[in-house]
């Protein structure tokens, strides 16, 4: 696959800016819940949540696209948001079609819950991309993103299969991804004039490697609980951090954000 520029891009790169990376870790995770759970996942429920997972990241990446100015600064996924719009309409069409498809074949409990956790994302990107001042007065953007993402996984299992303990720690473990990528990028949000909560509380930018090393000390201390999920709440914490230290590009900085929550690949085999 090929940028914006004729670049030929890294796979990393080409699942981040086709909006893959996200719907693979939501996968990965519900694969590991269900798993440490005992629980019987059938294909729909896979498909229901990879592909709504998609289709959000997927509009909220081309309502960005209208509303990022051409003269600004702006990150490689924005600039090919802008120029391959087609593209990510038509990938749009195909989570649509094959989410709906999904979503008929699931139970009914199930598509409740996955109809509100898609009600409230709606509302997220309502506010978002038409009231986005709303965040300078109630700066909660990355807490709603994550607690969205943690409970669109627990949503496509069932909410009373997913245990409280582990499910509050990954919602935790999503919310300080959204704060890191924020900090990561708060000079491009300063130059867009895009408020998060790095712009708001630019003071705070230890504030996401504190809480990631926190979240894996209290992850390593409750392990008995559902030790699968909690060791790889625990790694994507400390993947967290380092990443935060490393000296790399900010794109692929961001990229890899998502890429440090796959560790549930890592221990499924190891899961009962």
């Amino acid at each position: 696959m090929r940028g914006t520029q004729g670049e030929r891009l890294s796979p990393l790169t080409a699942l981040n800016l086709l909006c893959l990376d996200a719907p693979l870790v939501a996968i990965a995770w519900q694969q590991v819940f269900a798993r440490t759970q005992h629980l019987h996942l059938l294909v729909a429920p896979r498909i229901a949540l990879f592909a709504t997972a998609w289709l959000i990241y997927l509009a909220d990446r081309v309502g960005d696209s209208f509303t990022t100015a051409a003269g600004m600064q702006r990150s490689k996924r924005q600039r090919f948001a802008q120029s391959r719009r087609s593209v990510l309409l038509v990938s749009i069409g195909i989570a649509a079609l094959a989410d709906l498809i999904a979503i008929a074949q699931v139970d009914r409990a199930t598509a409740m819950a996955g109809a509100v956790v898609g009600a409230g994302s709606v509302v997220y990107l309502t506010l978002n991309h038409f009231f986005s001042r709303i965040w300078s007065v109630i700066p909660v953007k990355e807490i709603a993103v994550g607690a969205l993402f943690a409970a669109g996984v627990a949503a496509s299992l069932g909410i009373t299969g997913v245990p409280i303990v582990p499910f509050v720690l990954f919602a935790a473990l999503c919310v300080l991804n959204c704060i890191s990528i924020a900090f990561w990028e708060r000079q491009l949000d300063t130059e867009q004039e895009r408020i998060s909560i790095a712009t708001r509380f630019p003071p705070l930018r230890a504030l996401p490697s504190i809480g990631s090393i926190v979240l894996a000390l209290i992850s390593v201390s409750c392990i008995a609980r559902a030790p699968h999920i909690l060791v790889a709440i625990a790694i994507s914490s400390a993947l967290l951090v380092l990443l935060s230290v490393l000296r790399i590009q900010s794109d692929s900085r961001t990229a890899l954000a998502d890429l440090v929550l796959l560790t549930p690949l890592f221990v499924l085999p190891f899961a009962s």
